[in-house]
């Protein structure tokens, strides 16, 4: 079945590159969803959790062009949208035929699992032949404006932003390092 296993340790969990991929879609979500910029990020996010998940789920990847709740079970989630409208999925449902029509989603899943498999390899090529054409090396000016990664994450919440600026670049002394100062002139010192 092509199934690669490797053991990643909990003390570093970014080994798990799947996992994490998919815990920062789930946090760009609940970023969105919880932002308020009084209250920063307060406790709402517990309540959004679920409406996150679901969404995560139940849209389809651009990858391997299904969603992740029919690769897993194997059959398209039904929507509370489809329920409520009432589209002819859920109106023209027969328990009668229920049983012949998993058996003939059963014949096709694995047919349509390894389609997935190939493009979602397809997608990751285009994504490597884009980035051998595209990406160059950009090289920062004076007077440019910029952001700053969060050197100290002490005290803010893991929703918070990582990026804090703007600031101007004021100096660049050798490649790949640049003064900055705030808008009010400041200097930054070295970090």
């Amino acid at each position: 079945m092509g199934i690669k296993l490797c053991f990643a340790s909990p003390t570093h969990p970014k080994s798990n590159g799947q996992v994490e991929r998919a815990n920062a879609e789930i946090f760009k979500g609940l970023k969105t969803k919880t932002y308020n910029v009084l209250k920063k990020h307060g406790d709402s996010w517990l309540e959004e959790l679920p409406a996150v998940l679901w969404a995560n789920r139940t849209t389809r990847s651009r990858a391997p062009g299904e969603t992740p709740f029919f690769l897993v079970h194997g059959t398209e989630a039904v929507l509370p949208s489809e329920l409520s409208l009432g589209l002819p999925r859920v109106t023209l449902y027969d328990e009668a035929n229920q049983d012949d029509l998993c058996h003939d989603d059963l014949d096709y899943l694995e047919e349509r699992r390894r389609c997935a498999a190939l493009r979602a390899v397809r997608y990751q090529q285009s994504l490597w032949r884009y980035h051998q054409r595209h990406v160059r090396a950009r090289s920062l000016q004076v007077g440019d404006l910029v952001l700053r990664r969060v050197q100290s994450r002490l005290g803010l919440s893991k929703l918070s932003s990582m990026w804090e600026g703007p600031y101007k670049v004021i100096g660049v002394p050798q490649l790949g390092s640049v003064r900055l100062t705030t808008e009010d002139g400041t200097a930054l010192p070295n970090p």
